[in-house]
């Protein structure tokens, strides 16, 4: 299992930074983009608008709300958690696990406008998942 201080190095930080930016610019109406760990704590984050959030408390919550989700999937028989789609009245949020093997993972959270199309977010995500499962192989 990576340690919060291997997600944290500074190399792996600049990928992501470097990944999140593009997959915003990339994916129509996305607004923020976060990765975090399975715990709760921001890695890097995205805004397509300067964001007022609280990388660390967004982080939190992700993190407890995607607990939460694979809670209710294993009740159900359903098996592993791999997202959460959470539809608001003005906007969407998208939370999505990254495996990065080895007892490595992430969260990756992106809050997106109404208006945006579910499976361009959803398949970009997948796209940005791998790329940082990738590169995670390489931590720690």
């Amino acid at each position: 299992m990576a340690t919060l201080e291997q997600y944290r190095n500074s190399a792996f930080v600049k990928y992501c930074e470097m990944a999140l930016d593009s997959f915003l610019s990339e994916t129509h109406g996305v607004k923020h983009v976060l990765l975090a760990t399975p715990d709760g704590f921001s890695i890097a984050s995205q805004s397509s608008d300067g964001g007022t959030y609280s990388a660390e408390n967004l982080a939190a919550v992700g993190s407890t709300l995607f607990s939460l989700g694979s809670s209710v999937g294993e009740q159900m028989g359903q098996g592993m958690c791999r997202s959460i789609t959470i539809d608001n009245d003005k906007g969407k949020v998208y939370i999505y696990s990254i495996d990065g093997g080895k007892g490595k993972s992430l969260i990756l959270l992106i809050e997106a406008t109404q208006q945006s199309m579910l499976a361009h977010i959803l398949h970009g995500s997948r796209k940005l998942a791998e790329s940082i499962s990738k590169r995670m192989s390489l931590i720690g």
